[in-house]
């Protein structure tokens, strides 16, 4: 297996999964639809992001030449092996961006003999949408806070979440994604909170949802 080089930004590989619509004519080898429909990874800095797929192999021929060719080598690459059950990939995360890998099989002659399966690869920065509490400005009954992404652009909603116990029980105030701001209000005089800001994300529109939490801001409303 080639090296891979280390990559020094953090990154989280994220993976849907789609059928191709294109498909060989008189297809004797069948791909079958990936394992993983959406995961995430997380690395640490100077390493890097991978992950495993998996497709079903029916009629299997041990002659016929199995494929998984990403579409941006600069942003993925693969390396896989193939048997008469399954034919299993390890993607590699290089950079940010988006990418896709096309599954299909050939005979000795270049001719395609089995269906496409075709897997699009989101490979993010690390912590991308994991808020920061920007400023939390308190009154006797009231607070008002701001936060901070690094991106936006896969952030469905926010969650403004208040606690007085340190969030073994807590509040939860709904936050459209184009608002980084909200005032809690109804609040305690000289009471305490606990205050912290989740971003959710849908990346690939499927039911597996990405919450990111920020960091605990706490507080004490005033007494006047």
């Amino acid at each position: 297996m080639k090296k891979i080089i280390a990559i020094i930004m953090t990154l989280s590989i994220l993976i849907t999964t789609s059928i191709a619509t294109a498909s060989a004519a008189n297809a004797n080898v069948t791909l079958g639809c990936p394992n993983k429909s959406f995961t995430t990874i997380y690395c640490n800095d100077a390493s890097y992001s991978s992950d495993n797929i998996y497709l079903p192999v029916s009629n299997y021929n041990k002659s016929y030449k199995y494929y998984a060719i990403p579409s941006n080598s600069n942003i993925i690459s693969v390396s896989g092996k193939v048997n008469n059950n399954f034919l299993s990939s390890k993607i590699y995360a290089k950079r940010a961006g988006t990418a896709t890998i096309k599954y299909y099989a050939t005979n000795n002659n270049g001719k395609q003999v089995s269906n496409i399966q075709i897997v699009t690869i989101h490979v993010l920065e690390r912590g991308f949408s994991t808020p920061k509490i920007t400023r939390a400005v308190k009154s006797s009954t009231t607070c008002s806070i701001s936060w901070s992404v690094n991106s936006n652009t896969y952030i469905n909603s926010y969650k403004v979440e208040y606690s007085v116990d340190n969030f073994k029980t807590y509040t939860v105030k709904n936050v459209s994604s184009n608002t980084k701001n909200y005032k809690l209000t109804g609040l305690r005089k000289g009471q305490t909170y606990y205050i912290r800001v989740v971003s959710i994300s849908n990346l690939c529109n499927t039911n597996a949802y990405l919450y990111h939490r920020s960091a605990v801001t706490k507080i004490k409303t005033n007494l006047w």
